[in-house]
């Protein structure tokens, strides 16, 4: 097990923002909030540290990404009705507040809309509150963004050659990595949790998504197909 000075090392930027730890009589210091274990409450906290403060944006984000359900979305934006005419205005609110979220067509307009205002308001050094959960994206200018800001934290190592996890320099956001070069040429993104990354820096435990090369090549083929299809509708 690691000992607490080395965690710090790993990603003290983030940790020490928040006063997660701190040093007392030249011993390191650690604060712990049941029910997690030591690293989980560290490691969610750095990330917590450096995220998007604001949560209404922040759900916004999660709709407009993917990662939150339609129904789910609904209603959120129901029960926050005064709070959307405030920030987006109260014709945009109306057009939201009034869209027929069982239609495919009605809910492309409602994130077009609402993506417009997530953009203006969101201030990015990063990529990573705009990436869904699962991503796939092709080599090249748009995955190198999102390469630039992670600094690798692990590598699986033989035979997993393909496999590796960042976080995210701006953030703190970390990301399990598989790199498919020999079938889509796209490189794969999986957003960690708190309690992912504990397992992973405390006993080495690795998600489990992309073990296999031929699980990564269809993982990849999967989301960039489906996110073609999406973006041509």
């Amino acid at each position: 097990m690691r000992r607490a000075s080395e965690t710090l090392a790993i990603s003290s930027r983030s940790l020490m923002a928040r006063s997660v730890c701190w040093l007392s009589s030249g011993e390191s210091t650690w604060t712990s909030y049941p029910p997690y274990g030591l690293l989980t409450t560290i490691w969610v906290s750095a990330a917590e540290a450096m995220s998007l403060p604001d949560p209404f944006l922040s759900e916004l984000w999660r709709f407009l990404r993917g990662d939150g359900g339609v129904a789910e979305f609904e209603r959120w934006i129901y029960a926050h009705s005064d709070e959307i005419e405030l920030r987006v205005g109260k014709q945009q609110a109306l057009e939201v507040l009034a869209a027929d979220f069982r239609s495919s067509e009605a809910i492309v307009g409602v994130k077009q809309l609402l993506r417009g205002y997530a953009e203006r308001e969101s201030a990015f050094e990063c990529r990573c509150i705009t990436l869904p959960t699962a991503a796939a994206i092709d080599m090249g200018a748009d995955c190198d963004a999102v390469l630039d800001a992670l600094e690798e934290r692990r590598s699986r190592g033989e035979p997993f050659w393909w496999l590796w996890c960042g976080e995210c320099v701006h953030c703190g956001q970390w990301w399990l990595v598989g790199q498919e070069e020999r079938q889509n040429d796209v490189v794969c993104f999986r957003r960690l949790s708190g309690e992912e990354v504990a397992a992973l820096v405390e006993t080495n435990v690795w998600p489990p998504d992309f073990d296999s090369y031929e699980a990564l090549v269809r993982w990849g083929y999967d989301r960039r197909e489906r996110r073609i299809y999406h973006n041509e509708r």
